[in-house]
C-alpha cells in the first residue's frame, strides 16, 4: 500500500513522517512543477540514507536529467493513451503544458503559458485538469517505481512500505492543494 502525503515542502514532509527504526520504508518524493518535474527516493534502512534522484527518463536519448518537462500529448484516436515528458515534441500544437496552473484558478498564469489554449485543449479532450495532472503524475510514478526496481535485487521492493510525498507551492490555495492530492491519489494509490 502506498501512502500519499501532500506537503508544502518535501523536507517538511519528511520530517513529519511517523516512523520507527524497525519500519522498512521507501520514500518517493515528486516535485510536480509547472514547467519541469522530478522525482527522488530514499530507503530509510541504508545506514545514513542519501536521496537518489531519478535521472533517466523515457526518450531522453541517453541524457541524464534530474527534471523532465511537465508536458503531455494525447493520442488523437485514443484519449486514454498519451506521451509525456521528453516524449512530447515541444513544437507540437497538441501538447498540454502548464496543467498544474489550472488546478488553482486563483493563480496568475505566466505569459509563456497560454491559459485559454490550455483550457480549450482540455475541453477538446473532454478531460479535467485533475484527470490530466493525474495522468502525468501516474506516468512519473510508474516510471520511478520501475527505475527503482531495476536497481535492486528481485523482490527487494516488495519488502518495503512505500510512502509517496508530493510537493506543492506554499502560496497555493487549499483547493489547489486538495486537487493536486486528488490527482496523485487517482493513479498512485495502489
Amino acid at each position: 500500500m502506498t501512502k500519499i502525503q501532500s506537503s508544502e515542502g518535501v523536507a517538511d514532509s519528511l520530517s513529519k513522517l511517523d516512523l520507527t527504526e524497525s519500519d522498512d520504508l521507501l520514500i518517493i518524493a515528486l516535485d510536480f512543477g509547472t514547467t519541469y518535474s522530478g522525482i527522488a527516493y530514499i530507503f530509510n534502512t541504508l545506514g545514513k540514507p542519501e536521496p537518489t534522484t531519478i535521472t533517466n527518463w523515457p526518450a531522453a536519448g541517453g541524457r541524464n536529467d534530474p527534471k523532465i518537462p511537465t508536458l503531455l500529448e494525447y493520442d488523437k484516436s485514443d484519449k486514454t493513451k498519451f506521451v509525456w515528458g521528453k516524449e512530447v515534441n515541444r513544437s507540437s500544437s497538441d501538447k498540454i503544458e502548464g496543467v498544474k496552473l489550472l488546478l488553482d484558478p486563483t493563480q496568475q498564469v505566466p505569459l509563456f503559458v497560454p491559459a485559454q489554449s490550455m483550457k480549450a485543449a482540455l475541453q477538446k479532450l473532454g478531460k479535467s485538469p485533475v484527470e490530466v495532472a493525474s495522468d502525468y503524475i501516474g506516468a512519473m510514478y510508474k516510471h520511478a517505481l520501475q527505475v527503482i526496481e531495476d536497481e535492486l535485487p528481485p523482490g527487494y521492493m516488495d519488502m518495503y512500505q512505500k510512502k509517496f510525498v508530493l510537493s506543492v507551492p506554499a502560496v497555493w490555495s487549499d483547493k489547489a492543494k486538495d486537487l493536486t492530492l486528488k490527482a496523485s491519489e487517482r493513479k498512485c494509490d495502489s
